[in-house]
């Protein structure tokens, strides 16, 4: 280990030289750098039509290409720390996260956050086996956060907010490109790299033109695989990642009153492992079993039309969205045979019923033997879409025309996905065979049954969900006066879900075959929303906007009123919660947001702001209800949450070279009583319980200051100081993820222009924090042992393995780069 740390160490130092020497050759042939005496005025499309930012009445956060790429925002991870209130809930791994926004957070049902590329929806359901897509941020124009709920132009999934990825289109006239290429290091890692390249290439000037760029490149792992009983490594720096991606994007105007937009974005992501390690072993350690790569492919082909019609503009938006997510997952404890077995050392727990008889007579050596026997779970997750959205949209207001502007349109899509899991514990056949322990022997092992296992296969799965969605919107704009717009706004919907479900050998605890289920649902989500310009400057606004998710339905979950009384089947964690079965269906949550903010430019432009506050009931939540003993879960609707807070965003300009921003956000998320599924109150669900997964608080001060060093050489240096403040994970007390703490890190960068040149060494988690943040819910970090509670990784001695996992930010890393325009 300390070999791998000097090696990165070395590679760092060395890094740093590289800058200095080239700043030497190229001092006194670059340009002057060119002060601005304002902050730039932002354009954004967040109602679907071109608009300056101080002039939407929604709370919103935009980053710039520049800026993404200046404070190194690589995930979700990174930019939920530079946007207030955007928060992630993470696996530990590539694919494996998903979003919240203002404390709207639900691990069930569909995503919360709607996130698209471009005008394309890349949100789908929230499936165990995966999280969000997860875009690279390759020649992208900038990024929108749009808080709060967007039903009426994004749709059902907008609950919390949208995330919008606008990329570069082609520009008609000239030819143009840039090329990047980075280097850096990691401390316990390696070496990490990253090419990019963009080229615009004006094939008929003025008529068609194409954009193309592509991105290759990787992170090394910092994590080490060590042998639990002797400390010394098996594999250094397993959770290494490689990734490449691209776009494509031809942009053709026939005439003067069309352009036709085809465009595809490809990515493929490949982790090595994931970042999980185990927190009672040295930093940066694991002892897992079994390893655990993945592989996210994306797929995301579009074709935009836009008529210009003279009264208004008609956009056809044709889309495609498919992606392909597999990973392994060590279940090494959570499919622990042994639990079903009688245990000899424990034979009132194990091998008698309450009344003391015995009731399982399995060979005593096979339950040690089976003990801790090394288990895989392989997920694989297909998920193909085809949207298609046509709207209408007015002219721009104007003073000398008629005193309102619109927006109608129709939406269809088609969703398909299939969630497969299939789970394997090694050397498990030849041990039943070894003891001639006959697994359909229901006196020999609890559930058992014919063909329970099968070639060591122990589980095989398969769900199946289609969602077919059409909507009609709009909203409609009247300017009282010049300076005063009212917005009306509705979106209807209408959702067909259907869900087909088949589970087989042992841990479908004998229910085979496939099952189906079809819903049907509806929504109306309105929106108010009003600004006022008190001056050319200085707007107010008031925003009442309603958001809406679908539900969906439940696999069958089987109740045998026989095996109410076996621990660690579904028919025991069912009565438990008073149920003789799972849900068949859940149903739609919604929250009505309530907010008022206050846009505003002064000091002639050199401070730009905003801020606002919200209040927030949401009802009817969809919620994951797990079964702990069994190790199944099913979906419902639970409890209602309160939630309210505000952001604030600043940006300045005190001289001409120097910007400085800070931004923030406060959010208090609550259940409004306790929940409870059956008769049952769930455990750590009580009235003021904070809502799992918000940090209440979180805070962002960057700056860049630009240097004239020479007539031709100018440099700049940047700092970028996130701080998130403390969470909740779960809600249940003694769980390891009940906990986030609060923390803290420091990136910056200094770097050198020259002409068309730019050189950048840059620094990340320069402090290098290693303070665990999440503790993710990974299936061979515990198991719940009745009588016991949940136990991390034990053994047949009694022994504890050190299985509590958690993750922390990416360790110091420090590197150079460089960029040239052409």
């Amino acid at each position: 280990m300390r070999r791998g740390r000097t090696k990165a160490r070395l590679a760092v130092a060395g890094l740093l030289l590289v800058p200095a020497t080239v700043a030497a050759q190229t001092a006194g042939t670059a340009r002057i750098g060119q002060g601005k005496p304002h902050v730039e005025e932002v354009t954004v499309t967040a109602q679907k039509r071109a608009q300056n930012v101080r002039k939407v009445p929604i709370s919103i956060t935009v980053l710039s290409g520049r800026q993404i790429k200046a404070d190194h925002i690589q995930n979700f991870a990174d930019l939920t720390r530079a946007v207030p209130n955007l928060s992630f809930s993470g696996g530990a791994g590539i694919g494996t996260s998903t979003l919240e926004i203002r404390g709207v957070a639900s691990q069930a049902g569909t995503a919360t956050v709607a996130l698209y590329l471009d005008d394309v929806s890349l949100t789908t359901r929230n499936i165990y086996t995966e999280g969000t897509a997860e875009p690279r941020f390759l020649d992208i124009a900038r990024v929108e956060v749009l808080r709060g709920p967007q039903g009426t132009l994004y749709g059902a999934s907008a609950l919390g907010g949208t995330l919008r990825y606008i990329s570069n289109q082609p520009q008609l006239e000239q030819y143009s490109g840039n090329l990047f290429s980075e280097i850096s290091g990691t401390d316990h890692g390696g070496v990490n790299w990253d090419e990019q390249g963009v080229a615009n290439i004006p094939i008929v000037p003025g008529q068609l033109a194409l954009r193309v760029a592509g991105e290759t490149g990787g992170d090394s792992g910092y994590i080490n695989r060590v042998d639990p009983t002797t400390g010394q490594v098996i594999k250094s720096g397993i959770n290494s990642v490689g990734y490449d991606d691209a776009r494509g994007t031809l942009l053709w105007t026939p005439n003067d009153w069309l352009t036709i937009t085809p465009s595809v974005y490809w990515q493929k992501n490949i982790a090595r492992d994931n970042d999980a390690q185990y927190t009672a072993l040295p930093l940066y350690e694991t002892a897992k079993t079994i390893a655990e790569p993945g592989t996210d492919r994306l797929f995301v082909p579009s074709l935009t039309m836009n008529a210009d019609l003279g009264w208004a503009n008609l956009i056809s938006i044709t889309s495609g969205y498919s992606r392909v997510f597999t990973r392994t997952q060590d279940s090494t404890i959570y499919n622990n045979l042994s639990l079903y077995l009688c245990d000899p050392l424990n034979f009132a727990l194990t091998c008698s019923d309450a009344n003391g008889n015995p009731v399982y007579n399995s060979p005593p050596g096979l339950y040690k033997a089976l003990f801790n026997r090394p288990s895989a779970t392989f997920y694989k997750t297909a998920t193909r879409q085809f949207q298609q959205e046509v709207r209408l949209v007015s002219k721009p207001y104007s003073p000398d025309g008629p005193p309102f502007t619109w927006i109608a349109g129709l939406y269809y899509s088609n969703e398909f996905t299939n969630a497969s899991d299939i789970e394997k514990v090694y050397g498990a056949t030849s041990l039943f065979n070894q003891y001639g322990l006959n697994v359909a022997d229901t006196t020999q092992i609890s559930g058992g049954f014919p063909g329970a296992i099968q070639n060591d296969y122990v589980f095989n799965g398969l769900q199946q969900y289609n969602t077919a969605q059409y909507a009609v919107f709009g909203n409609f704009t009247y300017y009282p006066v010049s300076n005063v717009r009212l917005t009306a706004g509705a979106r209807y919907l209408f959702a067909r879900d259907g869900e087909g479900s088949n589970q087989q050998l042992f841990y479908s605890y004998g229910f085979t075959g496939p099952t189906t289920a079809v819903g049907h649902f509806y929504a109306f989500t309105p929106s108010f929303t009003g600004d006022w310009d008190v001056t050319p400057e200085h707007t107010l606004y008031f925003n009442v906007s309603k958001g809406f998710r679908l539900g969906s339905e439940n696999r069958v979950i089987g109740f045998i009123p026989a095996d109410a009384g076996a621990i660690g089947t579904p028919s025991y964690d069912l009565a438990q919660l008073g149920l003789h079965s799972s849900p068949t269906f859940y149903g739609p949550d919604k929250l009505w947001n309530y907010e008022v903010g206050d846009k505003f430019r002064i000091w002639n432009g050199r401070i730009v702001g905003s801020v606002d506050a919200f209040y927030i009931k949401w009802d009817n939540i969809q919620q994951e209800i797990p079964l702990t003993t069994s190790g199944l879960n099913f979906e419902t609707n639970a409890g209602n949450a309160t939630i309210w807070g505000g952001e604030f965003d600043f940006r300045s300009r005190p001289t001409d070279e120097l910007v400085v921003g800070l931004s923030g956000g406060y959010t208090n998320a609550t259940l409004d009583n306790g929940v409870a599924v059956g008769n049952t109150p769930l455990i750590g669900t009580y009235k003021g319980e904070i809502v799992p997964g918000v940090p209440r608080y979180n805070l962002n001060f960057d700056a860049r200051q630009d240097f004239v060093l020479s007539d031709t050489l100018t440099g700049f240096l940047t700092v970028n100081v996130p701080w998130v403040g403390r969470s909740r994970g779960v809600a249940i007390q003694g769980n390891a993820d009940y906990n986030r703490p609060s923390y803290i890190t420091l990136d910056g960068s200094v770097g050198l222009d020259y002409g068309r040149w730019e050189f950048t060494v840059f620094g990340q988690n320069l402090t290098n924090n290693s303070k665990i943040i999440q503790h993710p819910n990974i299936q061979g970090s515990g198991v719940d042992i009745p009588g016991q509670g949940v136990v991390y990784g034990f053994d047949y001695r009694g022994t504890t393995l050190p299985n509590t996992q958690g993750f922390t930010l990416r360790p110091l890393t420090v590197g150079v780069n460089a960029a040239v325009k052409f």
